[in-house]
């Protein structure tokens, strides 16, 4: 078994992210072949009903000094090999966010190791955090590819 993959990067919004990525392992989650798959009895997202090969054990990010910890749960497969900044050269960006003042934030991000891609969208107010979407839904995947930071109302 390989050893955890981390990614560490910079917003625009001067938010400092970190992606640990981990060989995925029964034994520490359950993979279910039954019909629908299931990883702990739940959706894996990322992967296309097979065995996943990783899982996301931490997505933070850090505002102000201090870190959230987003919830990973159900996210497999998420970057693979890629550069998380760059492609063919060019910038390129997965993973966004802003805060509309101190201590409300939103980030959003684009996951695929190449196949079964997903998006997920997380908002924090205070030191509440929630994840208000995961999906492979492909208009959703679409929209946040263009729309990687949230609109705030204002």
């Amino acid at each position: 078994m390989g050893a955890d993959s981390t990614a560490s990067f910079k917003l625009p919004s001067g938010h400092k992210v970190t992606i640990v990525e981990a060989p995925f392992s029964e034994s520490k989650l359950k993979y279910s072949d039954s019909s629908p798959c299931l990883v702990d009895g739940r959706i894996p997202f990322g992967t296309d009903c097979g065995i996943p090969s990783t899982y996301v054990k931490s997505l933070t990010v850090v505002v102000d000094g201090k870190s959230l910890k987003l919830d990973t749960t159900q996210m497999f497969n998420a970057w693979g090999d890629r550069h998380l900044t760059k492609h063919e050269g060019k910038p390129v960006r997965y993973f966004g966010g802003s805060c509309l003042v101190k201590d409300i934030c939103a980030f959003r991000g684009v996951f695929s190791d190449g196949a079964g891609n997903f998006v997920a969208e997380w908002r924090v107010v205070n030191d509440a955090v929630t994840r208000t979407v995961i999906t492979y839904d492909q208009e959703i995947i679409a929209l946040f590819m263009n729309n990687l930071e949230v609109k705030w109302l204002q």
